[in-house]
């Protein structure tokens, strides 16, 4: 269940206000289909056609700072655009900056706290360190991606792409495709794709880079139809939306000498020749040896789900215990939280609305070449 409170105020803008507040964005498990088809998308696409010299400042004066401990360019550049379109200002520390032996993340995370920042934005080279944060944190937490757990905005962003590609994700049939057991981003896509109806997934992999166990089960117990193929040939006729994975080539080129059978795996030429003419294929990029053709037609719309959803990015200042319905999330990091820590600032409002929106960083390729 989505953390949701809403503001005391509107933000000054008729595309963000009347905005729900998100405590933390640490797991795609949060976030429920009616707050995906009601708020995040019609929000994401108001946002997405609107000029950005028209575009509302809810985020002025706002702060962002970014710790990343693994490089990243697609996401941290579109959530330094996200921000910075809505107002905010953005600062932080790359990967190449600091080390994670130098200090625990908490104590990281408190030091933070000390600063007037009003959200964090963090990626990990750890399952578990976006909850970890959070456990600590009177900010927003947002979870830029965390090992290979979960990347729940890059979910939000291919999520929000299907919908505006096929106006629906109901019924839709999927190919999850490449190293399914180490990438974040398919676990987070599945998570939220469990909530629609008639959905079908082919998963696509090595027999070692299977999906995991839970998820595989989560999407089962959901009423998805799952089934396991080494080649991607043989389905591409079948599916509205291919999905592939960033493979690491080390770990896919070990895992597939050990395939009794050679599966097949890229997008080329004659993946793109059999699939319908409706279908979409996305990739997180970058591409590598996964995607063939010499030629796509590559859509991004990062920014404007991004936006979306830092717009409804919120923290409550009280003794900083997370809603009822976050505890699940955080898991026994809560632990270091459950005396509850004194506010701060406790003169300021018990709620605050950060309009920034974690949208998506959306990535969608068209099946089509030129």
């Amino acid at each position: 269940m989505l953390a949701l409170a809403h503001p005391r105020s509107a933000v000054p803008s008729a595309l963000v206000s009347e905005a729900p507040v998100l405590r933390h964005v640490i797991d795609a498990r949060q976030f429920d289909r009616a707050w995906l088809d009601t708020v995040l998308f019609p929000r994401a696409a108001k946002l997405q056609r609107t000029p950005t010299s028209r575009l509302p400042s809810p985020l002025r004066g706002k702060r962002l700072f970014y710790l990343f401990y693994e490089p990243s360019t697609r996401t941290r550049v579109s959530f330094e655009m996200a921000a910075s379109l809505l107002g905010a200002s953005v600062t932080g520390m790359d990967s190449h900056e600091h080390r994670p032996e130098d200090e625990r993340l908490e104590d990281r995370i408190r030091v933070l706290n000390e600063y007037p920042y009003d959200f964090l934005l963090l990626r990990y080279h750890e399952e578990g360190g976006a909850a970890r944060a959070a456990a600590v944190s009177h900010v927003p937490v947002i979870n830029a991606g965390d090992g290979p757990g979960q990347h729940p905005t890059q979910a939000l962003l291919d999520t929000y792409t299907l919908w505006r590609e096929f106006g629906r994700l109901d019924g839709l049939r999927i190919a999850l495709v490449g190293d399914l057991s180490y990438q974040r981003s398919t676990n987070s896509l599945a998570y939220l794709l469990s909530q629609y109806r008639g959905l079908q997934f082919y998963l696509v992999s090595p027999q070692l880079l299977r999906m995991r166990p839970e998820v595989r089960e989560h999407l089962a117990e959901s009423g998805a139809r799952v089934e396991e193929v080494r080649d991607l040939h043989a389905i591409a006729q079948d599916v509205d939306v291919v999905y592939v994975t960033r493979a690491h080539t080390s770990r896919f080129e070990h895992a597939r000498r050990f395939e009794t059978h050679a599966g097949r795996y890229a997008v080329d030429r004659d993946v793109l020749d059999r699939l319908p003419e409706t279908a979409r294929v996305l990739h997180p990029l970058p591409r590598g040896r996964s995607w063939r053709p010499n030629s796509t037609t590559i859509r991004a719309s990062r920014v404007s789900a991004r936006q979306a959803t830092a717009c409804m990015c919120g923290w409550r200042c009280c003794r900083c215990s997370p809603l009822p319905s976050e505890r699940r999330w955080l898991g026994p990091f809560q632990r270091e939280r459950e005396g509850g820590v004194g506010c701060p600032q406790p003169g300021l409002n018990l709620q605050r609305t950060l309009a920034l929106t974690v949208g998506p960083q959306t990535r969608a390729c068209g099946c089509s070449t030129t």
